[in-house]
């Protein structure tokens, strides 16, 4: 009961996180407002819609970049949400909206996008737009990458920017992309799970045992049902309710440290597989260690260097660079070493008589 309490408990909090995205609002261009503004929520957006973005806002949808306050025509955007990577990415304006100044401006941009099929390439994208006066291809305005703003992405530049709706739900790049939920299983449930189930194997040969060695007189089955409720106290229910408690504990302490501003326990699984972590590979030192690096070991093929031996690996330095610069001097100067280098006979190997 206590586990399946736990188990709602983070169903609810996920329903209440996707309820926040899902109410957030945005404005969305339209001639019948005064401002050319009106409000609209994430889940009401549609494609072909024309949404405002400012500063620090995330992408509800997949959408193509029209007009952004920036002179340059292009804007910055985090995709650490999306791809992982911390580092901005450069977008730029449309080309058959680079002119536009105001909203009205791109809704009277009268015209059609013809882009690939929904896909999970978050860096791939192709398309063009297409004015409706003209059929040519020679008036197509092709559309790359460099256009779009994928949905979960921030804009970072200040100001703000008009987007047009391009997929939205499970067409966008990070729903079709990411994988199919699945419930989690912490290390510590499945190994009390497997010690359960040998606690209940050996109770059950204890109990035939005990039977055994009475003989099976009388009504033996009655017994063997009266050994197995006493002897069912060696499997640890109540270690599995504690462990549940304490997930929930320590979840709760996570969200709520103050050290640790905006992190979130999004699973109550988290403590247990964070006191599991014991390596921590990243191919981006300045994001952990603020480019500052401290040795600590050296692990080579058949060797290991560490804070206590780490005068060998000096000596070993000096050596190598001693013997390099022994080999550098001897290329330069070939003649001052000739006179070491002899037959077994007393001459010089170098010596043409």
């Amino acid at each position: 009961t206590v586990t399946m309490l736990k188990e709602a408990y983070d169903d609810i909090q996920r329903y209440y996180r996707d309820q926040e995205l899902n109410l957030m609002k945005y404005q969305r261009c339209s001639l019948k407002a005064e401002n050319g503004l009106v409000p609209v929520r994430s889940q009401d957006i549609k494609v072909g819609q024309i949404l405002k973005i400012n500063h620090n806002q995330r992408m509800p949808a997949d959408m193509l970049l029209l007009y952004t306050t920036e002179k340059s025509g292009s804007v910055f955007l985090r995709t650490d949400q999306l791809d992982g990577e911390t580092d901005w990415k450069l977008r730029k304006v449309s080309p058959p909206t680079a002119n536009a100044e105001t909203p009205e401006d791109l809704i009277n941009t009268i015209g059609h996008i013809v882009t690939v099929p929904p896909s999970e390439q978050v860096y791939d994208f192709k398309g063009y737009y297409q004015p409706d006066d003209e059929d040519t291809e020679e008036k197509r305005s092709p559309l790359s990458l460099e256009n779009t703003m994928w949905q979960n992405t921030v804009l970072a530049s200040q100001g703000h920017v008009f987007g047009l709706v391009l997929f939205t739900g499970r067409e966008t790049r990070s729903n079709m992309s990411s994988k199919k939920p699945r419930s989690k299983v912490g290390s510590l449930d499945m190994e009390i799970n497997l010690l359960a189930k040998i606690l209940f194997f050996v109770m059950l040969v204890l109990s035939l045992l005990i039977i055994f060695m009475d003989g099976f007189q009388g009504t033996w089955y009655y017994k063997y049902f009266r050994c197995v409720l006493l002897l069912c106290s060696i499997i640890p229910i109540s270690m599995r309710i504690n462990l549940d408690f304490a997930k929930l504990y320590y979840s709760s302490n996570i969200n709520s440290d103050e050290r640790i501003e905006g992190t979130k326990a999004r699973n109550s699984t988290i403590p247990e597989e964070l006191g599991r972590v014991q390596f921590l590979l990243s191919d981006k030192t300045g994001t952990l260690t603020k480019n500052d690096m401290i040795f600590k070991r050296l692990n080579m093929e058949f060797v290991s260097f560490h804070e206590e031996n780490f005068d060998d690996i000096k000596q070993l330095l000096k050596k190598g660079l001693k013997k390099r610069r022994d080999i550098l001097f001897s290329l330069k100067h070939p003649r001052g070493i000739t006179s070491d280098i002899t037959s077994d006979e007393g001459g010089s190997l170098l010596d043409p008589d």
